[in-house]
């Protein structure tokens, strides 16, 4: 994890809230960009250091200067500025792919039915609450509760809210946590935007920790459960519902530590620290791939619960540390932090948008996540025809495919699209496209598509101008990372 990131965890999200801190006038902050820009080709190494610390926690303010500044003559001022562009670049992506739901609660002695019903109209998730507990055990809900939060995330206010009235995530999205617990507690919501919350009895409180859109709890892996030579615990990933998070790919542990400050080293990342875990076809059925290297398949739909021990099964939104265990192992972390790496698809937007079409003129572009787009507009029978050809990883790229009739993120209704491409004029007003021809080719391992279509373009709008721009619409997974600090960690295998 980058220092840069670590520190975004400790202060970004301090406690949930968002931090605000003062920008500088814009022509003195620019200012001293460029100042500290052309620091990075210094002749004193101390200095080129302090310039690059600096500009990397001025972050997003710097990155236009640093993209400039990449095609220095300077190959020092260069190769640094690339370094932080990149740096920078994936940072804020991160933040942006993890931008938190915010909320406000403010509720003095209110019932917990209508603080719920507040949480679920700020949200847009239906947050709720199951009078079972993680045994199954009826129990009575709190008559009244206060919860003052100010501006959170919203995984804040749900640990807030949970503190209140002795709860806990008992599902969300679909997925329910991980302990081996009645059926009546583990019903899983057919809201896919659901949250439920259940009494958590008389167990000690999950330690947690939120960055942006996604909460981390660390769970107590049943003794035995795979993870011979090490203590262990596992850590679940609660993305905010409206997060479509893919998998969860690995850990890296930067401190581990036990109450009396001894230092605990993380094993090294082997293939079964993370879940393996494949999709097989679209009904929520998945082969996961345990931690001791048996193979089950689970229905993530399906109200099961979990088998007891040994046989603890880690879902796609968990993964376990597993930690030396020294001379004496520790029952308890007092300090556990580090970085849980994932994967989320993006919701539908432009990933190449060109503009400046002119009959007879290629123009291209490209997008991060590997989409190339070549776009041809040429005078065809008094109208005109686009010849498009783009290509994309299928097992990340997916176009969106909403025809007709679909609402796209800008807020604009459409005809927009058509196999994920839109064509407008330069106020933005869109074609109809009716496709003349269509031809797919399968590029290397089958995974690459070549897609190259023609189609002619017909104006809805009598008073739209010529064709200007064309953009491909879709989603793609993107990597995360997401930082964590956690404390009173428990672990099995440790010293009991």
């Amino acid at each position: 994890m980058s220092h840069a990131l670590s520190a975004l965890a400790a202060l970004a999200l301090l406690g949930g809230s968002l931090l605000a801190v003062a920008d500088p006038p814009p022509a003195t902050a620019d200012a001293r960009v460029v100042a500290l820009v052309a620091q990075l080709g210094s002749g004193d190494y101390a200095a080129r250091e302090t310039a690059g610390k600096e500009l990397d926690a001025l972050g997003a303010a710097a990155l236009d200067r640093l993209r400039a500044a990449c095609r220095s003559p300077n190959p020092e001022v260069a190769r640094r500025a690339r370094d932080l562009a990149a740096r920078i670049d994936r940072r804020v992506g991160n933040e942006k792919a993890l931008a938190p739901t915010l909320v406000e609660l403010d509720a003095k002695a209110a019932p917990l039915a209508d603080v719920l019903a507040d949480l679920s109209k700020q949200s847009g998730y239906a947050v709720s609450f199951n009078r079972f507990d993680a045994h199954g055990v009826a129990r009575g809900q709190p008559a009244v509760v206060t919860v003052e939060t100010g501006k959170v995330a919203f995984w804040e206010a749900v640990r807030k809210v949970c503190d209140a009235a002795d709860l806990e995530i008992g599902a969300a999205s679909g997925v329910v946590a991980p302990e081996p617990v009645a059926t009546t507690a583990r019903a899983v919501p057919t809201d896919r935007t659901a949250v439920r919350l259940v009494p958590r009895g008389t167990r000690p409180k999950r330690p947690s920790a939120v960055f942006g859109a996604v909460l981390v709890e660390a769970f107590e892996i049943p003794k035995a459960a795979g993870v011979p030579e090490a203590v262990a615990v596992v850590l679940q990933v609660w993305p905010e519902p409206k997060l479509n998070w893919l998998e969860t790919k690995g850990v890296r542990v930067v401190r581990a530590a036990d109450a009396a400050g001894r230092l605990f080293a993380a094993l090294p990342g082997e293939p079964e620290s993370a879940p393996q875990v494949t999709q097989l076809g679209k009904g929520g059925v998945v082969m996961v791939r345990q931690v001791g290297g048996g193979v089950v398949i689970i229905n993530q739909r399906a109200n099961v619960p979990l088998p007891p021990a040994p046989a603890f099964t880690p879902n796609g939104r968990q993964v376990v540390v597993k930690l030396k265990p020294g001379e004496k192992p520790a029952a308890v972390l007092a300090e556990l932090t580090g970085t849980i790496d994932g994967r989320v698809r993006s919701a539908p937007e432009p990933l190449v948008a060109l503009t400046g079409l002119a009959a007879g003129r290629a123009v291209e572009g490209s997008h991060p996540a590997g989409v190339e787009m070549t776009a041809t507009l040429r005078k065809r029978n008094g109208g005109w025809e686009a010849e498009v050809e783009v290509m994309f990883d299928q097992s990340a790229i997916m176009p969106e495919t909403g025809g007709f009739h679909a609402a796209f993120g800008d807020g604009r209704k459409g005809p927009p699209s058509l196999l994920g491409v839109r064509v407008t004029d330069a106020a933005g007003k869109a074609f109809g496209l009716t496709p003349t021809g269509v031809q797919d080719i399968l590029i290397g391992n089958g995974n690459r598509l070549r897609r190259r279509w023609t189609c002619t373009l017909d104006q809805p709008d009598p008073k739209a101008g010529d064709p200007d721009g064309v953009a491909f619409w879709g989603t793609y997974a993107k990597p995360v990372e997401v930082p964590f600090a956690l404390s009173g960690v428990p672990l099995v295998g440790g010293g009991r």
